[in-house]
């Protein structure tokens, strides 16, 4: 049978778990908004080439990896 004492405790543990939920999402959107500043800040935007990017990594692989090993 379930107490008045054993609700209350599952009620405290409840709020507590939700009070750490408020402060992890908190801590995540600061942490976006600082990345956004930061992004904001670090100049103009610059075009980019995705395809450049995977032959340029691939490149970089190939000159570390025998050939034997590549995948």
């Amino acid at each position: 049978m379930t107490t008045e004492y054993q609700l209350e405790d599952v009620i405290r543990k409840a709020f507590r778990l939700m009070d750490e939920q408020d402060r992890v999402r908190a801590a995540k959107l600061e942490q976006l908004r600082q990345d956004i500043r930061d992004g904001l800040d670090s100049g103009e935007p610059t075009p980019w080439d995705p395809e450049e990017i995977k032959r340029e990594g691939r490149k970089r692989r190939a000159a570390r990896v025998p050939a034997s090993q590549d995948v």
